[in-house]
């Protein structure tokens, strides 16, 4: 495994709130499993159509709720940029769009426990 990877996951654990996606990463560290490691950390879940959806696990290119946390810290950041940007230069145009955006946004949650993707 290079160490870029393994720094990536160590820095995921310690970030990391959820249990039991700690203790997946845990495993595959000490399991030195460069498979596992290469397939959460080599790439980043993208928002499609749907939204972010992916298989639930440890790491970037999974679900769980550093994704989820860094996802919507992301959003907010957008909007209250949009907002200032809204008093900074206003257009009628731009802010029915940032208006519309802002209502039509919506944060949801799988109530299933732990469901696959």
């Amino acid at each position: 495994m290079t160490d870029a990877l393994r720094t990536a996951a160590e820095s995921w654990f310690a970030e990391d709130p959820d249990p039991a996606t700690r203790a997946e990463l845990s495993g595959l560290l000490d399991a030195g499993d460069e498979a596992g490691i290469t397939d959460r950390f080599g790439a980043k879940l993208e928002f499609g159509t749907a939204g972010l959806r992916g298989a639930i696990g440890a790491g970037p290119n999974r679900m769980n709720r550093v994704v989820v946390i860094r996802a919507a810290a992301g959003l907010c950041a957008y909007l209250i940029h949009g907002f200032f940007d809204y008093f900074l230069e206003f257009t009628p145009t731009y802010a029915l769009f940032w208006l519309l955006g802002g209502l039509l946004t919506a944060l949801a949650q799988d109530d299933r426990v732990r469901a696959p993707a």
